[in-house]
């Protein structure tokens, strides 16, 4: 698997270092399984109003990300499952990632979301630009 996971341990101005991501998930998270078939998962994608989605195993662990554009190229596609469409080469912060490293790193990878893991790569939540920017404002 071709999964890049960052620990981050950069301290920033507006964000002391004990300011973990983790503190800032809150919510369900929409997640999908690898072999679930593509119509289904658009259709569940587009109930719960999420352009994206963390692709985990029976055990919660990240093993991709699918967004609804690659999906909707395999919508016609017969037998075609999220495993065909996702995107295993996924960035990940752990939970315990400072939140003003996880807001370089958004901001260096152009990320509109990312997956939040545990050490041993348990899907917590998803962390997006939205949610740092409004952690950012509060601090200001």
């Amino acid at each position: 698997m071709g999964h890049e996971f960052l620990e981050c341990r950069v301290p920033s101005d507006l964000a002391e270092p004990q300011d973990l991501c983790g503190e800032l998930l809150s919510g369900d998270v929409t997640c999908l399984d690898s072999d679930l078939e593509v119509r289904a998962a658009l259709a569940l994608l587009d109930a719960s109003g999420v352009p994206s989605a963390p692709v985990v195993d029976d055990n919660s662990v990240l093993v991709g990300v699918v967004s609804t554009r690659r999906l909707a190229r395999l919508r016609d596609a017969r037998g075609a499952e999220v495993d065909d469409a996702m995107d295993t080469d996924v960035i990940s912060v752990s939970e315990r990632a400072p939140i003003a490293e996880v807001a370089r790193l958004v901001a260096r990878h152009s990320l509109e979301r990312v997956p939040v893991v545990t050490h041993d790569g348990h899907l917590v939540g998803m962390l997006t630009a939205t949610d740092l920017v409004r952690w950012f404002a509060s601090r200001l």
